[in-house]
């Protein structure tokens, strides 16, 4: 079986569009003034993609110039790189799940009497 197309999905999730995601989501939920345990949340998942995305960035760095220099990037390089990447993609689908929920609900309650006072 050929995972070039899963890979290839995984690394569009993972470093393309994860940091759109991460600022979308963390800016709505706190916007929105959900509970602390959805910013607590959401501030978690935030952190996973931005570090996996550092560590990430900074690996490549660090392959582009051992092949610039002509030198083969070691497996665990690469590794790394696809752990890094596949961190980011899972905290991004883990992110977005309660930010679809924050888009698409919203804390203000129905008052029994309208804004306006009581008929009676």
């Amino acid at each position: 079986m050929d995972l070039t197309g899963v890979t290839d999905a995984v690394f569009v999730v993972g470093v393309l569009v994860a940091p759109l995601v991460v600022v979308l989501v963390f800016t709505g939920v706190v916007a929105t003034r959900r509970s602390a345990r959805a910013v607590a949340l959401t501030s978690v998942l935030s952190a996973a993609v931005v570090g996996s995305l550092f560590v990430y960035w900074w690996l490549w760095g660090a392959a582009f110039d051992a092949v610039d220099a002509g030198r083969e990037v070691s497996s665990a390089v690469d590794r790394t790189m696809s752990i890094a990447v596949g961190v980011s993609a899972v905290s991004t689908v883990l992110l977005a799940t309660p930010g679809v929920a924050v888009a698409t609900t919203s804390r203000r309650r129905r008052r029994s009497s309208p804004p306006w006072g009581s008929a009676l």
